[in-house]
Formats: structure tokens, sequence, C-alpha cells
């Protein structure tokens, strides 16, 4: 991408070898004003039969010049248009290097919230790998692969139908496959980090620091995740869980049911509140017995993920018992909830 310095920022152009019809705009002139060499001259006598009429519509003997000029800057609109001109452009490639990019991609079940948003950076970075003519390694963490190294147009397709997994990155795996020379040496790495340590993720840094330039990009936030339900003095609590604990923030999250059959249907809603500093917030619901038990699952309404939903299993679920007293007269019993964790 060529990018050009003004008093109002940066303009840059996807296509600038289009730029070069501009240089052809003064040979266009040329030929615009060019006229013909003038008719011969031949005395005929029929002629003189004609002098005196009027024709009445006129034609100018050659183009005017502000038509000329007009046609010009319209003709280099059209081509610097064609250009693809970007108003402060965004260069994630170092324009020094010419080895393999490493697009690294965590791809893991925290990637999930903002998936459109680093998938669309991470399109960009490989268009740009390919104007620079340079190979890209598209390293997927979490598929559990080792990639080849492709051409920007082949590794682009190959993100294109890239979707988050449900669980969490192998740093480790990674890591011990560039300690291995599986692939080559990147010549620069743009890592999309989920913002979350998974194991080796330190050491990784470390080691791709090494080999070159390293870009980190990673979301605004960092997912949060969600413990499974519980029962406490009657009430079913969930813990929401973040890896940022800076401000104060509120979510909330929703129970579920999920009948044979039927479509799932939304039970109820509980709110978590984070204090700052605080790294969990605790969602209580309160439900009466018979709803509580239909409960199959409770999620994060504010962000969509495997790790911001739970199922919910027999530990909330309520056991309805009797109790008969054998020395009564007649037989009488009363039900009474046990609430109460199966182990």
């Amino acid at each position: 991408m060529l990018t050009l310095n003004a008093l109002g920022g940066a303009l840059g152009f996807a296509y600038p070898w289009l730029l070069a019809g501009l240089v052809a705009l003064p040979v266009l002139w040329w030929l615009l004003r060019a006229v013909p060499p003038s008719p011969k001259l031949e005395a005929f006598a029929g002629v003189r039969l004609l002098l005196g009429l009027e024709d009445p519509e006129r034609q100018a003997a050659k183009t005017p010049w502000w038509l000329l000029l007009l046609r010009a800057l319209a003709l280099a609109a059209v081509i610097i248009v064609f250009a693809g001109p970007v108003l402060n452009p965004t260069t994630l490639l170092a324009d020094d290097r010419a080895g393999p990019v490493l697009v690294l991609m965590d791809q893991g079940w925290a990637s999930a919230p903002d998936w459109a948003e680093r998938k669309a950076a991470a399109l960009a970075a490989v268009d740009e790998a390919a104007q620079a003519g340079r190979q890209v390694i598209l390293w997927q963490a979490a598929a559990g692969a080792v990639p080849p190294v492709l051409p920007a147009r082949a590794a682009r397709a190959v993100l294109e139908g890239a979707r988050p997994m449900p669980w969490a990155p192998d740093h480790g795996a990674v890591l011990t496959a560039l300690e291995r020379g599986a692939v080559p040496e990147p010549a620069q790495t743009l890592w999309f980090h989920d913002g979350l340590a998974h194991g080796d993720t330190a050491a990784l840094a470390e080691r791709l620091t090494a080999a070159g330039p390293l870009r980190l990009i990673g979301p605004a936030a960092p997912a949060r995740a969600l413990t499974p339900p519980r029962l406490e003095e009657g009430r079913m609590v969930a813990d929401v869980l973040r890896a940022d604990a800076t401000e104060a923030a509120s979510t909330v999250v929703i129970a579920f049911s999920a009948a044979p059959g039927e479509p799932e249907r939304r039970l109820g809603a509980a709110p978590a509140s984070f204090g700052p500093g605080d790294i969990a917030a605790s969602a209580s619901f309160d439900l009466p017995v018979e709803i509580l038990d239909r409960v199959s699952r409770i999620a994060l309404a504010d962000a969509p993920s495997a790790g911001g939903a739970a199922l919910a299993d027999a530990a909330i679920r309520r056991i309805t018992a009797a109790i008969v007293d054998p020395e009564a007269d007649a037989v009488t019993a009363s039900l009474t909830s046990a609430s109460h964790y199966l182990r």
C-alpha cells in the first residue's frame, strides 16, 4: 500500500500501480486537441449554386479548452477511485520485511464474542500481505494442526471459513512446533490473542519476539466465563468470572429450559455486578421449585461463547420426599422439599 502524508492526515492507495494511468493524461490531452489536416481545395463550378445557403447546425473546428480540461479531470478521478484511496490507512505489516507472515489466531471460546471483528482484521492483514507479494502462515491455535506456508490468496480462502472452537487454544503445541522447526521462521507475527493466559502463553510470546517483530492484537475486553449453577439457601446461584478486574461492570445471566420436543424457553434472568478490582460476581435466581426443576442451562446475555454458558444438572434439583408414620392409626404423610447436592 502506498501512503502519502498530508496536512489533513495520511492517504493510502490499495492499488497504487493504477496511478500510473495519470501519466497518460498529457498524451490524452494532445490527442484530443489534435486537428486533422485541412482538406485540399478544388474549384468546382457547381458550388456556386450553394452560395448564400446557411447550415442551421454549426460545429466548432476544435474542442474548447475548458471541455478538454473537464474530460481530463473526470478521467483522473476515475483512475484515483480505482486505485482504492484510503484515508489514514492502518498498516499491519512492516515494510522492511520480505519473509512469510505468521497470522496466529487463538480461535478458542474466548474469541467468540468478537470473532467477526477479529476475522475482519485478520483478512485485512492477509490482503496486505498479498499486495506485498508475501506468503502467509495461518495458524489456528485451537485447531490442533500445524499449518503449511500458503500464498496470501489461499490463506484468505482458509480464513474465510474459520470458526471459533468451544475450547481453549493450545499455545504449548504452537511453541513446540516452532521449537522443532515444523514451520519456517516467520519474518513477522500478527497474534490475534483473546486476552487470556493459556499455559505457555508467555513462553510463546518470547519465542515469537525472538523470531521477528511481534504485534499483539487483542480484544477490547477479555471474554467472561460462567460457573455451573448450584443451590444456596433455596436459590440457584452462579458465578461470573472475568480477567480484567479494573473497573466496575455488570452483566445479566439468563436461565433456559429445553424439554424434549419443545423449543428452548427463557425462565428468568439475574444480574451480576462487579465492583472495582473484583474478578467474580454472583448471580442469584429466585425461582419457584417447579420452575427451578426445569432449568436446563444458563448463559451470559452479552457474551455468547462456550465459556459463557453452563449446563444445569442434578445439583440444583429439589428432591420431594414422603415421611410415613407406621405407628399411627391412619397412614399419614407429609411432603417436604430436601435441598442438597447429588454427588
